[in-house]
């Protein structure tokens, strides 16, 4: 008996390793071209069936990720190969490898990585091929320059709910977090500007919706980030794919009940705005499509949905970002309302005002150096000849992390600071093209930067003018380090956003401040 079954086990070993052995010479057979490829570039040992995500294992959740991340990135070199399950990938901060790759017409599919953003949406953000270019094409007129420039009285309205909100939490005399507040704000302004339906989420108190988009975002990092959550079949098992989609009901609820109220809409009233030079928005340009068949209703409200998430979130977080800025950093808050002070004196700012004030885009573009997604991916369709040694071959995955590329001490001077004079017209006229990429680069780079950039903008300027702000926080020396950070599209302080808001007693007249300067 003892002996028949060591027979047995004997032959289950051996089977064992005869399948593991078969499997690894197909597996290399098939991708001989690119494991010759990644032969170039140091890595983590690959295992069988894993590859090197074991060293993935001890990063379970989006808490730690910023400074796992860059710790990686110190012990990496500037390239290195991974296996990461059975897909090859490489991780890169070269300038001229990522540049040769954003920039590549042909290569525009993101890694299968996203695919369970597809969960939440299935628009944009996460088409591949054909259909991106066919909604790109679709959405594109929606952010040019004459139809952002026609958000002026829809700005004004929610900016001053927003300012009324800001107000009632001044008179509190204590810090809150400010972020609901922002996001309410960038929900409403996004309705209203983009899709021609005012929601009043700020009055109404509707802040259902950013709970929602919120608690998506982190459910999608928390799965990016932690191996044992990669596979579906784990996913489902675990209720996870059922929880998303749940948490998400609210989301398309609302893109829902919009498209509704636009296609009822009576078609006379949609050929007057037209007549009368108005031009297209977002919503219109898909409503359009779908009369058209070139989308079905369904796509129509994919797309709304992502632009909920990504149009909304990442500007609410910024705006955040940028009024904790304001009381950690005292001076250049001080410089900031002084600037708006000699340009625009104390009457409500516009968006005609906002290229006239260089540092506060300065502050901005530094902020968006520091808090952008962390890692961007893309799947090579199409070989790409980088240089004459490297040549990227099809079939490659390759992972690029931002944050290194936006951290590199080559590029900047004080790489874990908030420096705005980063982006001083000198030190921006001596640092080479492609370091700086918060809204990626070529053909995939985010269609609504300039919309997302002005809403940011005019919020703060407009909030600056009439309230400071004050937090228990010190203000940190290296923002890296002495903060604590977790991913929610954009990098977020664990912390929160916790500021007290403070009237201003006087504000100064233009001439005053341009004395005193």
């Amino acid at each position: 008996m003892d002996f028949a079954t060591g027979n047995v086990s004997s032959a289950l070993a051996v089977f064992l390793a005869l399948t593991i052995l078969i499997h690894t010479i197909i597996h290399r057979w098939r991708n001989r071209r690119l494991i010759k490829f990644m032969a170039q570039f140091p890595g983590p040992i690959p295992l069988p069936f894993v590859g090197s995500a074991y060293i993935y294992l001890k990063q379970f959740n989006t808490t730690s990720v910023v400074r796992f991340l860059l710790q990686l990135l110190a012990n990496a070199e500037e390239t290195e190969s991974h296996w990461l399950g059975g897909s090859p990938y490489i991780m890169t901060t070269n300038r001229e490898i990522i540049n040769a790759i954003v920039t590549n017409l042909k290569n525009i599919d993101k890694t299968k990585d996203y695919d369970s953003l597809k969960v939440i949406s299935a628009g944009i953000f996460t088409a591949t091929g054909n259909q991106w270019r066919k909604t790109r094409k679709i959405v594109n007129p929606g952010f040019r320059t004459n139809v952002l420039d026609s958000f002026d009285d829809n700005f004004s309205y929610h900016i001053k709910i927003f300012l009324e909100s800001i107000s009632r939490l001044a008179d509190t005399g204590e810090e809150h977090d400010v972020f609901r507040a922002c996001h309410a704000f960038t929900l409403d302004s996004f309705c209203d500007n983009m899709l021609g339906v005012r929601i009043d989420i700020q009055k109404r108190r509707l802040f259902n919706f950013s709970i929602s988009v919120e608690e998506s975002m982190n459910m999608f990092f928390t799965r990016a980030f932690n191996p044992l959550l990669w596979s579906d079949f784990v996913y489902s098992l675990l209720g996870k794919t059922k929880k998303l989609a749940d948490v998400s009901r609210d989301m398309r609820l609302l893109a829902e009940d919009v498209l509704n109220k636009r296609l009822a809409m009576e078609d006379l009233q949609r050929k007057e705005d037209i007549k009368a030079g108005q031009p297209k928005y977002f919503l219109e340009l898909l409503i359009d499509a779908i009369e058209s068949k070139e989308i079905s209703r369904e796509q129509c409200i994919e797309e709304i949905i992502e632009l909920f998430v990504a149009g909304s979130l990442t500007s609410a977080i910024s705006i955040a970002w940028l009024i904790k800025g304001a009381a950690m950093y005292p001076n250049m808050a001080d410089k900031m309302y002084r600037e708006l002070i000699e340009v625009c004196g104390v009457r409500e700012i516009t968006q005609e005002d906002l290229s006239k004030l260089p540092y506060l885009d300065m502050i901005v573009k530094e902020l968006l150096r520091h808090i952008t997604l962390p890692i961007i991916a893309r799947h090579i369709t199409n070989d790409i000849r980088v240089n004459d040694n490297i040549v990227i071959p099809a079939g490659m995955n390759v992972m690029m992390p931002i944050f290194g590329l936006h951290h590199d001490p080559r590029f900047w001077e004080r790489p874990n600071e908030f420096y705005p004079e980063h982006f001083s017209p000198e030190n921006e006229a001596k640092r080479p093209k492609g370091v700086y990429l918060p809204f990626s680069s070529g053909p995939r780079n985010c269609p609504g930067n300039k919309y997302a950039v002005r809403v940011v903008k005019i919020l703060v300027a407009n909030m600056m003018l009439h309230f400071n702000c004050s937090s228990s926080e010190p203000t940190p020396t290296d923002i890296i380090n002495d903060l604590d950070y977790r991913i929610a599209l954009l990098v977020c302080p664990i912390k929160g956003w916790r500021v007290r808001f403070h009237r201003r007693r006087q504000e100064p007249e233009k001439t005053q401040v341009h004395a005193a300067a």
